[in-house]
């Protein structure tokens, strides 16, 4: 009877002290886990401290003040709303009728003077819609075109920017209506009212006003209209500033601001969330190491921004790489981060375009004082030549021929795809929406005289 008795209370001992162990691992556990979820709280706080050293935004109001206010005599914010207000209040196109224009829906973009274009008299009749629209969105072109835009929500800045973008197709037609009427001066002022939509676009920092900015920019066709036509020295010193002015890095940094900001406010969210959704739930679990990721990719791609434009490429690719190794550990937040790389790309092939079109600028002002293209690029304006001389594309520099008939200057980059269908350059081999031909020999014929008031 006794050996009977005391094997219950043995067994009582043991499981008493499997409890007691399980309950001392399950504390340390929990300490443990508290101590790692603090660690990560510090680090992100940390991260955070440290962005703010370097003078970044990192809360609201930090934001707010970083997008600010262009100076009085700069700011053309109000002639921006009003041009916006007017197209709320104009009549929507009737698409039936429009659908075959250039820049709009399924229409084809014609060739240029002395080419037939059969839509021109229905290209006018649209743009007489939008005469009033058209006219307030020179006046913020003429006023230099920077804005500080109202604070909204997402949907506010989206219509904005969707507004815009049709604004800037607008003069994109406008533009082309004017040269195959003659009126080789009003396209430049319409090219350089598409030019000023992106000024207004760059200070805004959020990836979405910075796509569209790059948009607008992408669709400014100057090299285009340089092909053919001969712009005064004063139009072709306007298109320059212009080009000169636009900063994609700055506006590149500012968008990554934006969505930094934006993660960390979704990520508030997710620490709030009700815990009887099992979907938050599991993310709020994994909040502390997401924050942390998120931050640690927003630095790398902040430094990309940061790299020599000649190098970005090969370094966005390799951060890219990295965090895509790791996209099977990271909240979906942080994978879409990860995709920023293809903002740096579409940004470089932008830089490109850009300081092609500098060139080309100064090429045709060179050609028009000396009556022929230089031999050398070094024979152009050293200050501009210093900006604009090596091709963030390539890694290397511009390469420039001249010949008795043409002369071209290109981008030797084979990073990016064909556009439209078109071919390589025959002659080059380069990428035709990274090239600027000139013929020297004129075949133009006639136009009609201009009609259109600017």
């Amino acid at each position: 009877m006794l050996q009977s008795s005391a094997r219950p209370d043995a067994t009582r001992r043991w499981f008493s002290r499997v409890w007691f162990l399980v309950g001392v691992i399950a504390l340390l556990c929990v300490g443990a886990a508290a101590w790692i979820y603090q660690s990560y709280d510090r680090a992100a706080e940390q991260m955070l401290a440290n962005a703010r050293a370097r003078g970044e935004p990192v809360t609201p109001i930090e934001l707010e003040t970083y997008y600010a206010v262009p100076p009085v005599s700069e700011d053309a914010t109000s002639l921006w709303l009003a041009a916006l207000a007017k197209l709320r209040l104009s009549p929507k196109p009737d698409w039936t009728v429009y659908r075959e224009l250039p820049y709009f829906a399924d229409g084809s973009i014609p060739p240029l003077p002395p080419g037939e274009w059969p839509q021109l008299a229905l290209a006018e009749q649209f743009l007489a819609e939008q005469k009033e629209v058209l006219a307030a969105l020179r006046a913020a072109a003429d006023f230099g075109g920077r804005a500080r835009f109202p604070d909204g929500n997402y949907l506010d800045a989206h219509d904005r920017g969707s507004a815009l973008g049709f604004c800037a197709r607008c003069l994109e037609l406008e533009a082309l209506v004017r040269l195959y009427r003659g009126d080789v001066s009003g396209t430049a002022a319409s090219l350089n009212a598409q030019l000023a939509i992106a000024h207004a676009l760059e200070d805004e920092p959020s990836s979405m006003a910075f796509h569209k900015m790059a948009v607008v920019y992408g669709d400014t066709n100057v090299r285009t209209y340089l092909t053919t036509e001969d712009f005064s020295d004063a139009d072709l010193s306007r298109l320059e500033n212009d080009l000169l002015a636009i900063d994609f890095r700055k506006s590149l940094r500012g968008a990554l601001y934006g969505e930094r900001l934006f993660g960390l406010s979704m990520s508030e969210y997710v620490a709030t969330a009700p815990l009887d959704n099992p979907e938050l739930f599991a993310q709020r679990l994994r909040r502390p190491f997401d924050r942390v990721a998120y931050l640690a990719m927003t630095e790398d791609w902040l430094a990309v921004a940061d790299t020599p434009w000649t190098r970005i490429l090969a370094e966005g690719d390799a951060v890219a790489a990295r965090w895509n190794d790791m996209t099977g550990l990271l909240h979906p937040t942080t994978k879409q981060l990860s995709y920023i790389n293809l903002f740096y790309v579409g940004t470089v092939r932008r830089e490109t375009s850009r300081r092609l079109s500098i060139l080309a600028i100064e090429l045709e002002r060179y050609r028009k004082r000396h009556g022929a293209p230089p031999a050398l690029l070094d024979e152009l304006a050293p200050e501009v030549l210093s900006e604009v001389i090596d091709d963030p594309a390539s890694g290397g520099q511009f390469r420039y021929l001249v010949s008795e008939t043409d002369y071209v200057v290109y981008s030797t980059s084979t990073r990016f795809p064909l556009l439209y269908g078109a071919a390589l350059d025959s002659e080059t081999g380069a990428n035709p929406a990274l090239l600027f031909r000139r013929s020297l020999v004129s075949d133009k014929a006639p136009t009609e005289p201009a009609t259109d008031d600017r």
